[in-house]
């Protein structure tokens, strides 16, 4: 079975524990735990990246699709402004409603950047020891 290398663009540090894949590539496993360690954290650095960049995405789809509804309902009431003179509340109020969702959804995503970038400091940081 052909165990393909942790410098590739693969999970299978993940699947299989690194020490396991580093023996079974022929290296010695008492020289590989400096290194070891160094993979993994990179390993981990760019997956925070990428649920950095996921998060990013998300955050521009709330506020694309708050501002979308609000378009929409902006030419919704100057087409038909009978049918919210009707309503007891003004017509801005969905626009309200979804602004109000949105800023939770992006209140949410934010804390998941900050506590995102706050591991990825540890990380480098933790990097930064091994060079010593």
């Amino acid at each position: 079975m052909q165990y393909k290398g942790i410098e590739g663009n693969g999970f299978y540090g993940f699947i299989f524990p690194i020490s396991y894949s580093l023996t079974k590539q022929g290296r010695h496993p008492r020289r590989s735990g400096r290194l070891e360690n160094i993979i993994v954290i990179r390993e981990v650095f760019g997956m925070l990246k990428k649920l950095n960049q996921i998060t990013n995405i998300t955050i521009g789809s709330f506020v694309g699709v708050f501002i979308g509804c609000g378009i929409y309902v902006f030419c919704d009431y100057k087409k038909h402004p009978d049918l919210y003179a009707m309503q007891s509340a003004p017509w801005y109020t969905s626009i309200f409603v979804y602004g109000i969702v949105m800023l939770i959804f992006v209140a949410v995503a934010v804390i998941a950047k900050l506590i995102v970038r706050k591991k990825m400091k540890e990380g480098i940081n933790s990097t930064d020891a091994y060079h010593q």
